[in-house]
């Protein structure tokens, strides 16, 4: 999937590359630079610089924050309170077919996106993992997870970066082919099943409890192989 996005990217370049060459002496005056703010639905506030090579390509450099949430859910039969971390920076090129607003932008989305699940227990509470029931028996026991994601190319649509003077608005909408995130779980504390005749080291790597839970944390998220860009902005081409 990847390798026939990228070579699809470069024909629709090289296409689109040539004929702004043969095009050139018609086009609109450049303006050299432009900043953009924007809100990302991943990757939150994001700034931005692009520069118009000539009328159907521009450049262009993404800059974000990251969101900062702090959830409480439940997956499977645990109580996990989960926090986001990073964002996704982009290089892409804009390509404007008609030398207008209107752009098919193609380039690379650098992650460092996270979302940390944990849950935390005392002695004597309880959980499950499939089907299991686990009780704490040291003072306290409990989870801490990581979801990442890879970098990867990005390919999306959207209205603003004209290569034109002033004041415009952004709208893009696309993805980042990721994959699935990947998934880390480690634990702390003791666990005991059977009525307390079976014990388990949660900071054991090799225990059943962390590994069958990591498992399902990976289930469900294996399908969400693409992070969604969606974002709206204000630009400004000096």
């Amino acid at each position: 999937m990847k390798k026939l996005l990228i070579g699809g990217v470069a024909l629709s370049f090289t296409a689109i590359s040539s004929q702004a060459v043969l095009a050139q002496d018609s086009a609109t005056t450049l303006s050299p630079v432009a900043v953009g703010i924007g809100i990302d639905i991943i990757s939150g506030p994001t700034l931005e610089v692009s520069y118009p090579l000539n009328g159907y390509l521009t450049l262009r450099g993404t800059l974000s924050t990251g969101w900062s949430i702090d959830e409480d859910i439940q997956d499977s039969d645990i109580d996990y309170n989960v926090e986001s971390d990073g964002a996704i920076n982009r290089l892409a090129v804009d390509i404007h077919p008609f030398q207008n607003g209107f752009f098919v932008s193609a380039g690379y989305g650098l992650s460092d996106f996270k979302i940390k699940p944990s849950a935390s227990y005392n002695n004597g509470d309880s959980f499950d993992v499939n089907g299991t029931t686990y009780t704490v028996e040291s003072a306290t026991a409990g989870l801490n997870g990581k979801l990442d994601w890879d970098s990867a190319p990005t390919l999306s649509l959207g209205w603003g970066h004209s290569p034109e003077q002033g004041w415009g608005f952004l709208f893009e909408a696309g993805a980042v082919f990721t994959g699935s995130a990947g998934v880390r779980l480690d634990g702390y504390g003791t666990v005991s099943t059977n009525g307390g005749l079976v014990t388990y080291d949660l900071a054991d790597d090799n225990n059943n409890v962390i590994r069958d839970e990591e498992q399902n944390l990976q289930d469900e998220v294996k399908d969400y192989d693409l992070l969604p860009i969606l974002r709206l902005g204000a630009t400004y081409r000096f």
